[in-house]
């Protein structure tokens, strides 16, 4: 038995106290640093909504500054136009939030993101249906004002026909910060 409590090691005999010893460091150390890349990465800030989570990756700050300056930045979040909502399906939610959370840290970390930021086919659906639920009321009231103007979503038209600037401005660049709506003082 004790033979089987021993490890043979290039030769060296360790004995069960050098094993414990041994193993209790490398799960020390192990825990170590990944609490501190826990810490570092800010990873329990992902777990919620807050936009400012989104700033984490310095590449996506001009994109927090024009929304941030819009009037989106008043009543929404980030996670409110670009996530799908939760309530209607917790369990796409969380596998949206991972695996989007997921190609972002991947591509940030690795640095091969595109330099000019566009949404996924994916994401624009989940875009558009947002701006759906959050200005359906609104939308039905303008078509009875404004007959010029065609909002009848329903039947397929996407907001960001008419809305591509909103609310993160005209040119999405990292370059071109000066570009974003309210960035460069012309409020």
């Amino acid at each position: 038995m004790e033979l089987f409590l021993s490890v043979t090691l290039k030769g060296y005999m360790m004995n069960k106290k050098t094993l414990i010893y041994s193993f209790t460091v490398v799960v020390t150390a192990f825990i170590i640093v990944s609490a501190y890349l826990l810490y570092a990465s800010k990873a329990f800030s992902y777990l919620g909504s807050s936009s400012e989570t989104c700033i984490n990756c310095h590449v996506m700050e001009p994109y927090y500054d024009s929304w941030r300056k819009s009037s989106h930045a008043r009543d929404t979040t980030c996670v409110s136009c670009h996530m799908p909502k939760a309530e209607d399906n917790l369990f796409y939610y969380g596998w949206y939030k991972f695996k989007s959370g997921y190609s972002h840290s991947e591509s940030f970390t690795l640095n091969n993101y595109p330099r000019v930021m566009e949404a996924t086919a994916e994401s624009r659906e989940i875009i558009q249906q947002n701006c759906k639920d959050c200005h359906s009321r609104i939308l039905s009231n303008m078509d009875a004002i404004n007959s010029d103007i065609d909002h009848d979503i329903d039947r397929g038209r996407n907001c960001s026909l008419c809305h591509e600037v909103t609310p993160h401005g005209v040119v999405r660049g990292l370059g071109t910060i000066n570009q974003f709506i309210g960035i460069s003082g012309n409020n």
